[in-house]
């Protein structure tokens, strides 16, 4: 029955041709959305995914090339100043000299050694340090001064294994006090083949 009213479709109202077409129009269109156009939307939204993060990674190292001449300027200065860090302290004359200024820093915060005793050198494939046993005795603000002193000298120096304790019993005055610090300073220099 089905297929002799379609032999007949040109007799059918144009309502009945119009929803026809229209349900065929919505099927084929629904079809083609599942199979042509779905697999097409998955690649477009994956396209999408790496276009935000090519995007965000050409976003980065434009800005890296954009501050690259700040980078090299900075560079160039470090290395200027990594120099003149090492350069001083390049020889064994430069080593003692270096003891010398340990000293005078001390005398001109105005504290007192009780200890300065120079260990044997420790070589670390780069560089050489030569670490001093201090004790020194001083008022809160000149131990403060001397190792501000020691921070801001011009050649490397670091301080370990610092402990800082009074001198006098703790039932004298407070304002008085002597203190006593205990550290011990490295001092750095470049490592050559000759001081191995």
């Amino acid at each position: 029955m089905i297929g002799s009213n379609l032999a007949f479709v040109g007799s059918w109202t144009w309502p009945l041709r119009l929803v026809v077409i229209i349900l065929s129009c919505s099927v084929l269109g629904g079809i083609s959305y599942f199979v042509l156009l779905q697999g097409q939307q998955q690649q477009l939204q994956m396209a999408k995914q790496t276009h935000a993060t090519l995007r965000a990674t050409f976003k980065q190292r434009q800005e890296k090339v954009a501050h690259l001449t700040v980078y090299r300027a900075q560079q160039t200065v470090l290395q200027n100043v990594l120099r003149d860090f090492l350069q001083p302290t390049a020889s064994e004359d430069a080593m003692a000299d270096l003891l010398i200024a340990i000293s005078q820093t001390a005398l001109t915060a105005g504290v007192s050694f009780e200890l300065f005793q120079p260990q044997s050198r420790v070589q670390d494939g780069l560089y050489t340090a030569l670490p001093v046993k201090l004790r020194v005795v001083g008022r809160y603000h000149a131990l403060g001064a001397f190792m501000s002193g020691l921070a801001n000298h011009a050649r490397l120096m670091t301080a370990h294994d610092l402990k800082i304790q009074p001198k006098s019993p703790s039932g004298s005055n407070q304002k008085d006090t002597l203190l006593i610090l205990e550290a011990t300073i490295r001092a750095y220099r470049v490592a050559t083949s000759d001081n191995k």
